[in-house]
């Protein structure tokens, strides 16, 4: 059964260029424990970095990038059984903007000149060999060369300590690596081609630390207004991955359950990396009775901290945003078919009222509706599947989610040349 997949990024500044592989590998390897490092201070981009960790699950695999070179594979394990997130806190207050982490948990490193910083983990995550780590690792160009159209988050791997990839460029990533391997596979004794793995145990990791599962309820109520809206974006995103992987009630009953959660993937054609367009929280879910196999539908939800503006005055409107990316994974993932598609606009409110502007309403029926043709008789296919969310922090920092409106008539076939007539529901 394949899963979806990590890459790690490992530091070879201390690394020996003689090595066959290097030690900062051959380390972190044989803890069989992986945690990223920090700045001291609370900043824009660990929210990001958070919302990768919650999406980690069990069985996952990982692997690890020294010097172009790719050394797998690894296989993500529950520190605490019955949680769908297999990441973990490593100490109490994590999670928060105030966290003093114990000095088994620091670290100083160079910076410029004579200058040094302090780095702190916050999560973390164990793992064991799925079958093996091999010692002899793929590079970066053969890696790519090895199943071109399979690697999508690879070629944008881009100032970031890790990334994520679907079941599909994960098992592009198994194949190259173990095809690379398989005469050492073959070998009656072959342990000596094998990076040795310690025990995922985190107790014996981390003796001094009391790992813990991932709770954003004291961030969230710090970084809530007394309205109930979150100041960071990305905490709302990361409070819907929360919610989606743990499967809360009030985030299934609006958006359903969905099997493969990830965020900030890249939808825009290749281009430099910074300037590239991202889908807020993308996903998949399989058919009953087929999972990993049959895909049924993509997850496509664009974020707004605050109000979203859709007003027909306005130069820029939210659900126009939201388009541009569900017409990317029409066009890249579903093969032309918008019926695989559930679109979702999430915001603490909307601007105009959806209820009460039957004017702006339809323009925005009409300006999120598509129409194409499928199947070999030609039929005209309407799609509209495209619901308005609003959330709201409690003071305890728990979200909840409401639907406000959404498309009455979704995926409508229609054999003649007539076209429906959308209008937005309100709920």
């Amino acid at each position: 059964m394949t899963r979806s997949g990590y890459l790690i990024s490992v530091s070879s500044e201390n690394s020996d260029s003689s090595e066959a592989v290097p030690d900062a590998v051959t380390s972190l390897i044989s803890k069989g424990f992986y945690a990223t490092l920090f700045s001291e201070k609370w900043n824009s981009s660990i929210p990001s970095t958070l919302g990768d960790y919650l999406t980690m699950k069990a069985g996952d695999n990982v692997y690890f990038m020294c010097k172009r070179i790719i050394y797998g594979i690894g296989e993500i394990v529950q520190m605490f059984p019955g949680d769908a997130i297999a990441s973990f806190e490593l100490q109490d207050g994590a999670t928060t903007t105030k966290y003093h982490p114990d000095s088994c948990l620091t670290t100083t490193a160079k910076a410029q000149g004579n200058e040094t910083k302090t780095k702190v983990m916050r999560w973390g995550i164990i793992f064991k060999a799925s079958p093996y780590f091999f010692k002899t690792g793929v590079d970066m160009d053969d890696m790519l060369a090895s199943n071109p159209s399979a690697f999508r988050s690879l070629r944008t791997f881009w100032k970031k300590s890790f990334i994520q990839f679907d079941e599909v460029e994960n098992s592009a990533f198994r194949s190259a690596i173990i095809r690379n391997n398989q005469s050492v596979l073959l070998r009656a004794e072959a342990s000596d081609a094998f990076i040795p793995c310690g025990e995922p145990d985190g107790k014996s990791i981390l003796p001094r630390c009391s790992p813990q599962q991932i709770q954003l309820s004291a961030l969230l109520s710090s970084k809530r207004t007394s309205k109930g809206e979150v100041r960071d974006e990305m905490l709302v995103e990361c409070a819907l991955i929360e919610a989606l992987e743990r499967g809360t009630d009030s985030a299934e009953t609006v958006f359903g359950h969905w099997d493969y959660i990830s965020h900030q993937v890249a939808a825009s054609p290749f281009k430099p990396i910074d300037y590239m367009d991202r889908i807020d929280v993308f996903g998949y879910r399989w058919i009953p009775g087929y999972e990993h196999q049959i895909i049924s539908k993509y997850l496509v939800v664009e974020i707004k901290k605050g109000v979203s503006d859709n007003r027909n005055s306005s130069s820029v409107r939210d659900y126009e945003q939201l388009m541009k990316y569900v017409d990317w994974v029409c066009r890249e993932y579903a093969h032309g078919d918008y019926s695989m598609i559930e679109a979702y606009l999430l915001a603490y409110d909307f601007k105009p009222d959806l209820a009460t502007c039957s004017a702006n309403s339809n323009q925005i029926s009409l300006a999120t509706s598509r129409s194409y043709v499928a199947g070999h008789k030609s039929k005209t296919h309407y799609w509209n599947d495209i619901t308005f969310v609003k959330y709201e922090v409690d003071p305890s920092g728990l979200i909840s989610f409401e639907r406000v409106a959404s498309q009455n008539r979704a995926n409508w076939t229609n054999g003649s040349s007539e076209s429906p007539q959308f209008a937005l529901e309100v709920q």
